[in-house]
């Protein structure tokens, strides 16, 4: 049986590994002239 909040954990840190990737993205893309 796996422990809810192990599963919490996992997810949280999943979600700021997205959130991290995409601001790190948009900082390129503002910094970055097309």
């Amino acid at each position: 049986m796996t422990n809810p909040r192990q599963v919490a954990f996992i997810a949280l840190k999943e979600v700021q590994k997205e959130a991290y990737a995409g601001v790190a993205l948009d900082y390129c893309i503002s910094t970055v002239p097309l």
